[in-house]
C-alpha cells in the first residue's frame, strides 16, 4: 500500500492520508477475492419432487388449455 500520484483515465490524482491504493498483483499473489458477491444472498433450493413438479406442470396447461378456449370463443363472438 502507499500513498502515490495515479493516472486515472488521463487525469491526475494525489491521494490523501485516508486513501491507498493496492496493485493488481499484490491482490493477485495473496489469493484475495475481491469479486462483487453478496455473502449474505438467499440461495433458493428445489425441494419438489419430481412428480410434485409434474403435477404442477400439468395444473398450469389446463390453465393455459382453458385461457386458450376463452380466447377462441372471444374469436368466435366477434365474427
Amino acid at each position: 500500500m502507499s500513498n502515490r500520484t495515479d493516472s486515472d483515465a488521463g487525469g491526475q490524482h494525489e491521494t490523501g492520508s485516508h486513501e491507498w491504493t493496492v496493485r493488481r498483483a499484490e491482490i493477485k499473489a495473496k489469493g484475495y477475492d475481491i469479486k462483487a458477491v453478496n455473502p449474505h444472498a438467499k440461495v433458493d433450493v428445489e425441494t419438489r419432487t419430481p412428480a410434485e413438479l409434474l403435477d404442477l406442470i400439468e395444473q398450469k396447461g389446463k390453465g393455459v388449455d382453458e385461457a386458450i378456449k376463452r380466447l377462441r370463443e372471444t374469436l368466435q363472438q366477434q365474427r
